[in-house]
């Protein structure tokens, strides 16, 4: 059964995003652990491999590791390109693409948490992944599909916020950060009581909308989330995104598998135009959805 979704009033940066609430009414899932400081990070091995890392739970639960999620430090910065579940003490290598195309150096492992990935990035590896056959997609260098993409819209970023050294996302997004930080803002952007997700306006249309098994899954990712769609939305018109898009854009998500086990991402055409979704899920339900629109001038490019 699709998950049913209730958008909340938006708030606006006053540069370009607005971000809605969303609640979803299925049961939260609970016995799991969302913190990223509960998972150890570290290079393959000793020489590295640029779309392969180690990730460790440390923690006592098991522990949900999201796509997005961006790893620092090691030989280079890194993103997870897929979604998983960690049981206490297991060890996996996992799918990443580099966000540091002019670094290979450096040791120690890598801290994650404090960034996710703009919504470009992840558009353009959620579509190309929802374009791969299912042996491609499972396949051992899956990170190298989507590779190639990333530096692209890196460098598209760089063009517009100007460039930075080693082509780093994180530098680039800092400095953004930073901008945004000296400038007057708009409303205060918080997370509500029992909120399970966002949907993303930027430049007046919606772009994208991300959905968690549980409210702890959202406040954990709440600052990194606002500051990569922020990333997005300062090349955006500075206009404020009305709530009846937000609510179409929801009615028209429900018609997709939003909130099922996807295999692997895919494409839908619905009225509010064609969504690249990616879901995934365990027994006891909906841990981590994104869904992208690709109609939206942000993204069409991509």
């Amino acid at each position: 059964m699709n998950e049913r979704i209730h958008v909340g009033q938006g708030l606006y940066d006053g540069h370009g995003m607005t971000i809605f609430p969303v609640w979803l009414e299925s049961a939260p899932i609970s016995g799991y652990c969302w913190k990223p400081k509960h998972i150890a990070v570290s290079e393959l091995n000793e020489d590295g491999v640029v779309n392969a890392l180690t990730v460790r739970n440390t923690g006592s639960r098991p522990h949900f590791v999201l796509e997005g999620d961006i790893f620092e430090g090691g030989r280079q910065n890194r993103v997870l390109t897929r979604s998983l579940v960690l049981a206490h003490g297991e060890s996996r290598e996992v799918p990443v693409a580099c966000v540091e195309e002019g670094r290979w150096s450096g040791a120690g492992a890598h801290v994650g948490g404090r960034r996710r990935a703009p919504i470009g990035v992840r558009y353009g590896m959620t579509r190309t992944y929802s374009r791969l056959n299912s042996m491609d997609y499972s396949g051992w260098d899956a990170g190298t599909r989507v590779q190639g993409h990333v530096w692209d819209r890196i460098r598209q970023h760089e063009q517009q916020m100007g460039p930075v050294s080693g082509h780093s996302l994180i530098e680039s997004m800092d400095r953004m950060e930073s901008q945004f930080l000296n400038e007057e803002s708009g409303e205060s952007l918080r997370s509500l009581p029992g909120q399970r997700g966002v949907i993303i306006g930027i430049g007046g249309y919606i772009a994208t909308a991300e959905f968690f098994g549980h409210e702890d899954g959202l406040t954990s990712r709440w600052d990194a989330l606002v500051t990569a769609a922020r990333y997005e939305s300062m090349a955006a018109p500075h206009r404020r995104t009305p709530g009846w898009a937000a609510r179409d854009f929801a009615r028209s998500l429900e018609l997709t598998p939003f909130g099922e086990e996807l295999a692997q991402p895919e494409e839908f055409n619905t009225p509010v135009g064609p969504l690249a979704l990616s879901s995934f899920s365990i027994a006891l339900g909906l841990v981590h959805a994104t869904v992208f629109n690709g109609a939206h001038p942000a993204l069409a490019g991509v």
